[in-house]
């Protein structure tokens, strides 16, 4: 993600570039905001705002600050663009491979398959 104060870099406006990783079953624009929400946080540490500092192409730094406390929407102003670079799915270890067992209808006995729906109406 590339983010920058604008109006406020002189020269050849360069920003800050963050680089997030984002977990959990979702796609899309979902990952960009989960990505602020992380790289937000990221920025904020321990503090009690966020600090981001940014520097342009001839090397000098600007300081901004969430000290209005405006969250994730301080950082989404200064967003301007941000880009999926990879996606992976889960790691093969961390997906369970063990079969649901069947149970068995405590009113007939009868076997039932997991997903299914049995017809006694248990």
């Amino acid at each position: 993600m590339h983010v920058h104060d604008a109006g406020h870099l002189p020269g050849g406006r360069k920003g800050a570039e963050m680089q997030i990783t984002v977990r959990g079953n979702i796609r899309g624009f979902d990952v960009i905001e989960s990505a602020v929400e992380n790289a937000y946080a990221k920025l904020r540490g321990d503090s009690d705002y966020a600090t981001l500092n940014m520097e342009d192409a001839d090397g000098n730094i600007l300081i901004s600050e969430d000290d209005e406390d405006r969250g994730e929407y301080w950082l989404k102003d200064k967003l301007i663009s941000a880009a999926i670079v990879s996606a992976s799915p889960r790691s093969a270890s961390s997906i369970s491979t063990q079969a649901t067992p069947p149970r068995q209808c405590k009113l007939c006995g009868d076997e039932i398959k997991p997903g299914w729906i049995h017809g006694c109406g248990s």
